[in-house]
């Protein structure tokens, strides 16, 4: 079926206009408007089967780095050495 004859359907979606205005000017920059890049978007998804990006934290990490970063950590504590003070760290670094 081509995409002449294909039934349109409207999406409705509501988020707070900072974050529409800010995504708005990205967009604008690269010359898509915010319907273009929502269709972009969905069609993507489509085509991967799945989110077309890996979600990241507010600092930028995947769930995977997370589990990761938080496994050294846990190993660290369980089997590491503990210092008072970052200058007790410090100088074992550097004995």
């Amino acid at each position: 079926m081509s995409d002449k004859t294909k039934t349109m359907t409207q999406i409705q979606v509501r988020i707070d206009s900072d974050t529409k205005e800010d995504a708005r000017k990205i967009l604008d920059s690269i010359g898509l408007d915010i319907s273009t890049a929502i269709k972009t978007f969905l069609r993507q998804v489509v085509m991967v089967g799945g989110l077309p990006y890996e979600l990241r934290d507010i600092n930028g990490y995947t769930r995977k780095e997370i589990k990761e970063i938080k496994g050294s950590y846990e190993d660290a504590v369980k089997n590491g050495k503990t210092f008072n003070n970052a200058k007790d760290a410090l100088k074992d670094l550097y004995v």
